[in-house]
């Protein structure tokens, strides 16, 4: 499902940071613990911007159900840039893509460790688990 307006921001950069910011939370999202990535990037064309972005897959869905429907997902946002907002829902997941915030910054998940080949580090992982207990306590 794709926004009515376009972004207000440049589009070359805007539709750049969007696919990025998918592929990596398609990537990352079935290798964390709950299967859930909420993430930011800031515009890369000088403007004081910010896409956000979130996925999660359901409880039950194993690694490789979680990461094709994400992949489905992505294709389906994808076709909406420049829209400046879009959302895909799937049974087994939901993704989504605003220039506009909403969520919290303090509710964002660091990347780096799920998108590497090997599994993250028990100390990302101790991070991971720090932030997502901040997260239920605010």
């Amino acid at each position: 499902m794709c926004g009515n307006e376009s972004t207000s921001q440049p589009v070359k950069s805007f539709n750049q940071v969007v696919k990025e910011l998918l592929a990596d939370i398609s990537v990352a999202t079935p290798r964390t613990p709950d299967a859930y990535i909420a993430s930011t990037r800031q515009l890369t064309s000088g403007a004081n911007a910010t896409v956000y972005a979130i996925a999660q897959c359901v409880e039950n869905a194993s690694q490789a159900i979680c990461k094709n429907c994400l992949s489905t997902a992505y294709n389906k946002l994808y076709t909406c840039v420049p829209a400046s907002e879009g959302r895909a829902i799937n049974v087994e997941c939901f993704m989504r893509y605003s220039e506009f915030p909403f969520f919290q910054n303090n509710q964002t998940i660091n990347l780096v460790p799920f998108l590497g080949t090997g599994e993250a580090s028990s100390i990302s992982m101790f991070l991971f688990q720090y932030k997502k207990l901040e997260r239920i306590t605010e």
